[in-house]
């Protein structure tokens, strides 16, 4: 990555997404002209002081936005209203910055459609995600789906057996982004399934961390991976036109040190 940015920041052609960020770039240069010729804005944001203030109050309402995340993790129906309760404080902390800067309720209006318009694309991909794991646990196809991957890995071979359960994690990871949901439904089959076939408890965990973890980076079904490319202009199509060959790498790399861990039986001493 270090590599790719240096390389763009001497050539910024190379990037995949220059077109958009050329679009972004002369926008807000325009945007920026337009401020400095109107006489308003001058004295709006005069010596900063006025973005300082909004700036300073979006960070508060997103730190307390942060702060109820981080204290209702581990209570369930509080942990419901956390999302909610993120959303209004964002709205706030955007209207109560426009009101700091006394911008007008019609130009605030405008900024909120128009933000909303540019998520309008992710939203839909991201309840699209959503549904995917939806449609298999209520059609009863996750308990298909282990009970086949169970059987495969009674009867195979130490690795053969870890690889299994690694690339049964990826395929429920493509339908279940949550490692503690995951979790809470194979490990319960994969821990006497590990001493079956002679691999120890911590290889099965490993090959599932490997299998949970670097394809949240990759499967289209993770919301998360969708949140945070509609906040830039790379697309889905762009973000794995750039990141298959790394995929790779981990994924080469991973399965290394899960062959190792087969044959050293990675575990306590």
């Amino acid at each position: 990555m270090i590599i790719h940015a240096k390389r763009v920041e001497k050539h910024p052609e190379l990037s995949l997404s220059f077109a958009d960020d050329e679009k972004i770039r002369q926008h807000l240069a325009l945007q920026k002209k337009a401020e400095t010729e109107t006489p308003q804005n001058v004295v709006r944001n005069e010596g900063g002081t006025l973005k300082s203030k909004a700036l300073l109050w979006f960070s508060l309402c997103i730190a307390l936005a942060m702060a109820i995340v981080f204290a209702t993790a581990r209570s369930p129906g509080l942990s419901d209203l956390a999302f909610p309760i993120m959303a209004l404080l964002f709205l706030a902390g955007g209207i109560g910055g426009g009101k700091i800067t006394k911008m007008k309720g019609v130009e605030i209006w405008k900024s909120f459609i128009q933000g909303a318009v540019n998520l309008v694309p992710g939203i839909i991909l991201i309840l699209m995600a959503y549904s995917v794991k939806h449609i298999i646990v209520h059609g009863k196809i996750m308990d298909t789906i282990l009970n086949g991957a169970a059987n495969l890995i009674q009867g195979s071979k130490p690795l053969t057996a870890a690889f299994l359960v690694y690339g049964t994690t990826l395929v429920m990871n493509f339908f279940i982004g949550s490692a503690s949901a995951k979790a809470f439904l194979m490990m319960p089959l994969l821990s006497p399934l590990a001493d079956l076939v002679g691999i120890t408890r911590q290889t099965a965990v490993l090959a599932f961390d490997f299998g949970d973890g670097f394809s949240n980076m990759l499967f289209p079904t993770n919301a998360l991976l969708l949140i945070a490319l509609s906040f830039t202009v790379v697309s889905y199509p762009k973000w794995i036109a750039w990141t298959w060959k790394l995929q790779l790498m981990i994924l080469g790399i991973t399965s290394v040190f899960l062959a190792i861990a087969v044959t050293i039986h990675f575990g306590p001493f």
